[in-house]
């Protein structure tokens, strides 16, 4: 396939992304409240009901755009890229499939981690069938070459996947603190697509799609919030966002941008002692306060999560918190930009 082809369609996706959340998303936030599907938001005073699910028009989007890719591919000699994008409809409509089913009937924080991991399957299954084209089994380390973990990297791709989910899920604590940051790392996945020689097409792809929908997402998630992703649109984008890091062959680069979201889900695991639902944990770890702000809980038995650590010197507005995990991740995303030059350009062993 000419790379001079992909600048066009990635255009276009992106447009497509954008435009068809912003007609669809309204939409989709005035039938939830119909339907009753709403959700408290915890963070205000006044404890506001807004749309639950909202994540369902990600779903959606993601899923139209990529089959829109598959067709304008099919002009093209483009064969693996084509499949790429079925495993990509497929694994993120398992994920998102899961996340629903959470939202309407609550699953368990045993069986949940489960079912996203086997979301990989379709993944798993067509690498297999395409000899290892779908995805590269060894992966890109900075300033090494030659490093192979074949033999444990299948195993490690419905841990990536599980671990992204739920990643993104755990991020998603106020207003705009998990869209926010997730339009810095799928801009920062776009770029780097573009720093690999040659060029990951289906990186930039599956990035640009990404990027669009939570372009508009975010605009609708941010403070004070019109809606809420859910777990159905929680797991779509950590779904989405471990594809585009494995099947773009940017596994690091993805786990350097994204670490405000792994360090942050990383401090809760460890703290409340595994997968707990959230509703079941009895201290919180931030206090509304009457005049607005959040602080961060005092009570050693109060899970310890990132926001929590930065709300530790003073209480914060909720769009300051937001605003601080934008700050981080921005911060990780110029290092991962800096870790795509040394891994795809700088080869020392």
């Amino acid at each position: 396939m000419d790379e001079i082809w992909v600048y066009p369609i990635i255009l276009i996706l992106l447009t497509f992304s954008i435009l068809a959340m912003r007609i669809l998303l309204p939409r989709l936030i005035k039938k939830l409240k119909e339907k009753g599907k709403i959700g408290i938001d915890v963070h205000k005073v006044d404890k506001p009901e807004v749309a639950e699910m909202g994540g369902i028009s990600i779903l959606i989007v993601a899923s139209v755009a990529s089959l829109i890719a598959i067709i304008l591919l099919m002009f093209l000699d483009a064969p693996i890229i084509i499949i790429q994008l079925i495993v990509f409809i497929s694994v993120i409509g398992l994920a998102g499939l899961i996340g629903f089913i959470d939202d309407i009937y609550k699953l368990g924080s045993k069986i949940k981690p489960v079912l996203v991991a086997g979301t990989s399957f379709p993944l798993l299954i067509a690498n297999f069938i395409y000899l290892n084209q779908v995805f590269n089994t060894d992966p890109y380390i900075p300033l090494v070459q030659g490093f192979d973990v074949t033999y444990y990297y299948w195993i490690l791709i419905p841990v990536a996947i599980t671990i992204a989910a739920n990643a993104v899920n755990m991020m998603d604590v106020v207003n705009g603190s998990m869209s926010g940051p997730c339009i810095i790392i799928f801009s920062t996945l776009l770029i780097c697509s573009f720093i690999q020689q040659p060029i990951s097409v289906i990186g930039a792809l599956l990035s640009s799609i990404m990027l669009g929908c939570m372009i508009i997402f975010y605009k609708y998630n941010r403070f004070p919030a019109k809606v809420f992703a859910g777990d159905v649109g929680a797991l779509t984008i950590g779904a989405a966002l471990a594809l585009t890091g494995i099947m773009g062959q940017m596994e690091i680069v993805t786990i350097v941008v994204a670490m405000p979201m792994v360090i942050n889900a990383f401090q809760m695991l460890t703290s409340v002692g595994g997968f707990v639902e959230g509703r079941k944990i009895k201290e919180r770890p931030s206090i509304v306060q009457s005049d607005g702000t959040i602080a961060a809980s005092t009570n050693s038995k109060a899970p310890l999560t990132l926001m929590r650590i930065t709300m530790a010197k003073s209480p914060l507005k909720e769009p300051e918190i937001a605003r601080q995990f934008m700050v981080l991740t921005l911060f990780c995303a110029f290092l991962a930009i800096i870790t795509a030059f040394l891994t795809y350009h700088v080869k020392l062993f």
